[in-house]
C-alpha cells in the first residue's frame, strides 16, 4: 500500500513536469521556422528590413513583420503567403506637458504596446530587430524573447542616441541615458548585423558587441 501511495505521488509530481516539457517541445517545434521582424517605424520607408523578410521567407520561414502601416510595403511581401504584417499602433507626441514627459508617455506606450503584440504572436525562433530606434524596442525584444525561447538578432543602421544629440546635443541627460541604455541592452544580443565595416569595428572596438 505504502509503494502504491508513493509511486503514485510520484507520478502525480512528474506529470505536470513532462507535460511542460512536452509542450515547450511543441511550442519550440512550431517556433523553429517562424521568425518576427520588428521595424519601430514605417515598414514601407524600411527597404532593409522588407529584403530580410523575403530573404528569410525565401529561405523556408513564416515571417511576422511588426510595424508602422504608414506606406505601402514593396509588392513582393503584399503578395508571399510566407509573410504576414501585423501593424503597431503609432502615437504621437501629446502637444501638453514639457518635452521630456511627452517623450516618457510615448516611451511607456510604445514598451507596453510592442510587448504586448511580441506575446500574442506564435511562438519564433528570432526576433529580428532594427535599430535604431532601438528605445524602447531593443529591451523590450530581449525581454520578450527570454520569455519565448527567442534570439534577439539586431540589424544596427546607426545608433539612436547620435541621432537624439543632434537634437539635443550630444552632451544632454536624456542623450546619455539613451547612450548608456543602447550600449547595455545591445550587448544582450544573440546575432548583430550592420551596413558598414566601420560601424562593425567600432561595435567591437567600443561597444563590445560582434
Amino acid at each position: 500500500m505504502a509503494v502504491s501511495c508513493v509511486a503514485f505521488l510520484a507520478l502525480s509530481l512528474s506529470l505536470p513536469l513532462l507535460l511542460l516539457v512536452a509542450w515547450k517541445r511543441w511550442r519550440w517545434g512550431r517556433a523553429a521556422r517562424h521568425v518576427i521582424v520588428v521595424v519601430l517605424g514605417d515598414v514601407g520607408r524600411s527597404p532593409r528590413m522588407q529584403y530580410h523578410a523575403l530573404s528569410l521567407a525565401k529561405c523556408g520561414f513564416s515571417v511576422t513583420i511588426l510595424g508602422f502601416s504608414n506606406s505601402k510595403p514593396r509588392d513582393e511581401l503584399l503578395q508571399s503567403d510566407r509573410i504576414r504584417i501585423v501593424s503597431l499602433t503609432e502615437i504621437r507626441r501629446f502637444a501638453v506637458g514639457p518635452h521630456i514627459l511627452q517623450y516618457g508617455i510615448k516611451v511607456v506606450f510604445q514598451a507596453v504596446h510592442l510587448l504586448w503584440k511580441l506575446l500574442c504572436r506564435e511562438p519564433a525562433a528570432y526576433i529580428f530587430l532594427q535599430n535604431p530606434p532601438g528605445l524602447p524596442a531593443i529591451a523590450v525584444c530581449w525581454f520578450a524573447g527570454c520569455l519565448c525561447g527567442s534570439k534577439l538578432v539586431i540589424d544596427w543602421h546607426n545608433y539612436g542616441y547620435s541621432i537624439m544629440g543632434l537634437v539635443h546635443g550630444p552632451s544632454h541627460p536624456i542623450v546619455l541615458l539613451a547612450k548608456w541604455y543602447e550600449k547595455l541592452f545591445g550587448r544582450l544580443s544573440h546575432l548583430n548585423l550592420c551596413v558598414t565595416n566601420a560601424m562593425r569595428e567600432d561595435l567591437v572596438e567600443n561597444w563590445g558587441i560582434k
